[in-house]
């Protein structure tokens, strides 16, 4: 992600407003900048509440973050920004990245200057009381002094007040940040609270254990899938990468737009405001909708998962459950019966399992997807056609990339490129291992991508069978295969060979079903 791998998930919860499902504000971004604006915007009034998480390693592991260590990364983020244009503040990117941070702050405190009225909503007096409990809380919160650039934005919002309002915040600020106390003794603020993800857990089996170990495994908070599916899909993780940096192009462009504060902006400068909003709304909606999309491959893919384990899970419990069969357990029942009582127990609990994956996969589909079907089919035109996958595309890659490695070990110039120099080669053998590259990204996010549409389209075809229904099925096909080995006396002996050929495993589980020989 960008230079580094650190990933931001911020989730947004209101205490008078029940977020839920894809209606939830949240944001997965690899700007510092980005989230820390996101989180000022989200967390102005006193009902809402702003939990955040950093990965370092692009997603694969997550711990939370507070406030103010985000603000560290912000400004840590602008430092960045002035070396590496080499001009310090003068940099014009920094200088605007600056200024929309700072409407973003001064924006923040004027909900806790004035909490029911701030600035953006009218002018007025302030009582100076206000202007220091505001530092206070800024110190608290964001663990620094407010910038100078931040004092000038509250000073043009706040004309009455401007030479005594904002210099009281910050030394109330400083006074905080300087007391011995503060480092062992953070004032209590619920705005502060940072929760851990709270995934969907599944329930436990009657006894307390699960037929497949580690399943059914619970599903990762939104973000937290999202960033997971990346990790396994390149090609889906450039996009993402793609859409996040446009994202900060066009939000830096659109602090760019804004007329300087304190003078109201003119026809051509609001024209151009409102297109550079525009454009940001719509990336950023963009961005949602990927997220929720990746989020949902996770947790197919963890569906996928679990219908690979319990098939190995059945094919043990077939090994298992033929060589014990001339155990005679439980007591009473010949070499038959217990086979197959044994066999029929552990499959019911593997289809519990199964079950209760399938349900937290389908309670996930549903918030995700409140619309149903039609968003299932853009979700399926958007990772497969609309990200260039296709069943054919790992082909075509790999024979571009054969004709590039042709063409750069016989010296022969690419189609398009007239002449054989020294460059040429160079560019030659950068597009064979970008090519290599691409056609490697292109076979991984192909496979794990239908595998896991695969693993989604049986869930929502089987949607309206229940345990209860596989249950009874269970028990006509158990009574059936009971009925069938008192006939055939050499069942011991046809599970003892079983059990020393486990390949023949599946001819047994055929019988089982079925009551028809199998095998002899």
């Amino acid at each position: 992600m960008s230079d580094t791998d650190r990933l931001y998930a911020l989730s947004s919860t209101s205490t008078t407003r029940p977020w839920g499902g894809a209606e939830a504000p949240r944001l997965l971004i690899n700007d510092a900048l980005l989230a820390m604006r996101w989180y000022l915007t989200h967390e102005r009034e006193p009902t809402s509440h702003v939990t955040s998480q950093v990965s370092d390693d692009g997603g694969s592991t997550w711990q939370p973050l507070a406030p103010h260590q985000l603000m560290a990364d912000a400004e840590h983020a602008l430092v960045a920004t002035g070396q590496a244009a080499s001009t310090g503040l003068a940099h014009p990117r920094l200088v605007d990245r600056l200024n929309a941070l700072s409407a973003e702050a001064a924006e923040w405190l004027g909900h806790r200057i004035r909490p029911h009225r701030p600035a953006s909503r009218g002018p007025g007096p302030v009582d100076l009381a206000a202007w220091q409990r505001a530092g206070t809380t800024w110190a608290t919160v964001l663990h620094t002094v407010p910038h100078a650039a931040v004092l000038a934005e509250l000073a043009s919002r706040y004309p009455d007040e401007r030479h005594k309002g904002p210099q009281r915040m910050r030394a109330a600020a400083f006074d905080l940040l300087n007391n011995p106390d503060f480092g062992h003794h953070v004032p209590a603020d619920p705005l502060t609270a940072v929760m851990p993800p709270h995934p969907r857990t599944p329930a436990a089996d009657e006894d307390g254990m699960s037929a497949v170990p580690g399943y059914p495994r619970p599903l990762l908070d939104e973000l937290q899938a999202a960033a997971a599916w990346r990790l396994a899909s390149p090609v889906h993780r450039r996009i993402a990468e793609h859409l996040m940096k446009e994202l900060a192009k066009y939000e830096d462009s659109l602090a760019m737009a804004q007329p300087p504060a304190g003078r109201p902006a003119s026809p051509q400068e609001q024209e151009n405001v409102d297109r550079a909003r525009t454009l940001c709304d719509s990336l950023r909606e963009d961005l949602r909708t990927l997220d929720r999309h990746h989020a949902m491959l996770m947790h197919a893919s963890m569906l996928a998962d679990a219908h690979e384990a319990a098939a190995a899970a059945r094919h043990r419990l077939m090994v298992a459950a033929a060589q014990s069969a001339e155990t005679r357990e439980p007591p009473g029942l010949d070499a038959p019966e217990a086979f197959v009582h044994q066999l029929e127990e552990g499959e019911r609990r593997i289809d519990r399992m199964l079950a209760q994956q399938q349900q937290l996969t389908r309670a996930a589909l549903g918030d995700l997807f409140p619309s149903g079907r039609a968003e299932l089919e853009m979700l399926r035109t958007q990772v497969t056609s609309g990200s260039g996958l296709s069943p054919d595309d790992p082909h075509r890659a790999s024979s571009g990339l054969s004709g590039l490695q042709s063409h750069s070990r016989n010296g022969e110039p690419s189609p398009g490129q007239q002449l054989f120099t020294t460059g040429g080669t160079r560019r030659e053998r950068r597009e064979v291992l970008v090519s290599g590259q691409h056609a490697d990204d292109l076979s991984v996010s192909n496979s794990v991508t239908w595998r896991a549409l695969a693993a989604l389209d049986q869930m929502t075809a089987t949607a309206g069978a229940s345990l209860g229904d596989r249950a009874a099925q269970a028990a006509r096909i158990a009574a059936a295969v009971r009925r069938r080995t008192r006939q055939q006396p050499s069942t011991a002996a046809r599970a003892r060979r079983v059990a020393d050929h486990p390949q023949q495993a599946h001819l047994l589980q055929l019988h089982a079903r079925t009551g028809h020989p199998a095998y002899r």
